[in-house]
């Protein structure tokens, strides 16, 4: 069976957060801070703000959440699609004519090793984990077996990839909703990302990955401060 991964459509701008609002979790290890860092909060409700009035019936945040309108969320209830829950979705600086809901798949399912994604450092105080990616020339495979045949479902090394079966392509197309697009898992690749030393022992990746950081999570937050500073955005 074909899977494919759906994609926001960059022809319609992302949504960024509302400051005022944390809907994130910060991760704090006990023992390496070069562990420190943080993930979405999928129980508490997102609170967005929109910049440019430009809606598909898909729309994503600039850290990749999936948002539809109340429009598609009606379609998918009415046909008993699978493998997702919904949140609602506050707008901070404007009243929409429609309503927006966060769409967070919850089908599962897991990935064939023959791809190249692969453990290669757990860290037994915080459970943060390194993974090797998948090879470019073969990209997500799918195991069938692990798939609990939800019609939008997540694997655990990728959670912000939603994946779904022909049978969803076509039923987007059919209605025509826009603001996605659908690459197989297969055809995926993964850019400017340096492949993992396949030569390195367990022992080394534990010693790189527990390293002091310190003096260079510094610089880079200065860094970034002072990027903020000079495109005169109001961040920290």
């Amino acid at each position: 069976m074909k899977f494919l991964r759906i994609k926001q459509d960059d022809r319609y701008p992302d949504l960024w957060y509302d400051d005022n609002h944390k809907s994130s979790i910060s991760i704090i290890c006990p023992k390496h801070n070069g562990h420190q860092g943080g993930m979405r909060d999928e129980n508490k409700n997102l609170s967005v703000e929109v910049k440019k009035l430009k809606f598909g019936d898909f729309v994503s945040t600039v850290f990749s959440d999936l948002l539809i309108t109340d429009n598609v969320a009606d379609l998918f209830e009415k046909h008993n699609l699978t493998g997702y829950k919904l949140n609602p979705v506050n707008v901070c600086n404007m009243k929409l004519p429609f309503k927006l809901w966060e769409f967070v798949a919850t089908g599962k399912a897991d990935y064939d090793p023959a791809c190249g994604i692969k453990e290669i450092y757990r860290c037994e105080y915080c459970d943060c984990v390194y993974r090797r990616h998948y090879f470019n020339s073969t990209g997500i495979i799918i195991d069938e077996s692990t798939w609990d045949g939800s019609d939008f479902f997540r694997i655990e090394p990728y959670p912000t990839y939603i994946f779904v079966t022909e049978k969803i392509k076509n039923f987007i197309e059919k209605y025509n909703l826009d603001g996605m697009t659908f690459v197989l898992s297969t055809d995926l690749r993964i850019e400017n990302i340096r492949p993992f030393d396949e030569n390195k022992t367990k022992e080394e990746w534990k010693e790189y990955f527990e390293r002091d950081i310190t003096p260079l999570k510094e610089k880079l937050i200065n860094h970034a401060k002072e990027s903020w500073r000079r495109a005169g955005l109001p961040r920290p």
